[in-house]
């Protein structure tokens, strides 16, 4: 990690991503943090980096089942403006692996964070979202999921069933969120 005055440039792997780049952290990435306000692309993909250098690197059963999706190269505006660079580079990076891969995706819908984990192999899309909602509410982004899913479906020449073609499984996963206050721990 180097440090340019507020600010901290860490180096991104091609393993990470499926390309390199260096994110910037600045001292207001870090105040969101610590006020619990909403958290940057920058904050996302260094905990991303957190969790690649401390349970995927030199683990090859945990690297070679799970992925993650570059939220900078795949977002609300991008998907909007350029829908064509973003499938294409979901599809590029389902097309890498030889293996069945599960792909985080960190997706902000303009005011709040989403994950989605996507399985393209088996055309399956795990929603999970801590506030109430479901994957209709962000058409363009289950547009693009789908699309891609289908591209790659296409490049890898599966064959599916006639009424699983037009249909990617989307499961929602509900997330409960418990309130433990200090007295009910002792």
């Amino acid at each position: 990690m180097a440090t340019a005055g507020a600010i901290r440039l860490l180096d991104m792997e091609e393993d990470i991503f499926g390309y390199s780049c260096t994110e910037t952290i600045g001292k207001e990435d870090l105040e969101h943090i610590f006020r619990h306000q909403e958290l940057g692309v920058g904050v996302i993909h260094t905990y991303i980096r957190f969790l690649y250098d401390n349970f995927m690197r030199g683990n090859d059963q945990l690297s070679n089942r799970f992925r993650f999706v570059s939220s900078s190269l795949v977002n609300k505006a991008l998907i909007c403006r350029e829908p064509d660079s973003c499938r294409e580079y979901l599809v590029k990076r389902f097309m890498a692996s030889s293996t069945n891969n599960l792909y985080l995706w960190p997706y902000n819908s303009g005011c709040h964070w989403l994950l989605l984990a996507i399985d393209p192999l088996k055309e399956v899309v795990y929603f999970l979202n801590s506030i109430d909602g479901e994957w209709t509410n962000y058409p363009d982004m289950k547009q693009l999921v789908d699309t891609s899913i289908k591209v790659f479906r296409s490049q890898r020449q599966a064959r599916v069933p006639r009424t699983k073609s037009s249909n990617i499984t989307w499961i929602k996963v509900v997330l409960y969120s418990a309130t433990v206050s200090i007295a009910d721990t002792l």
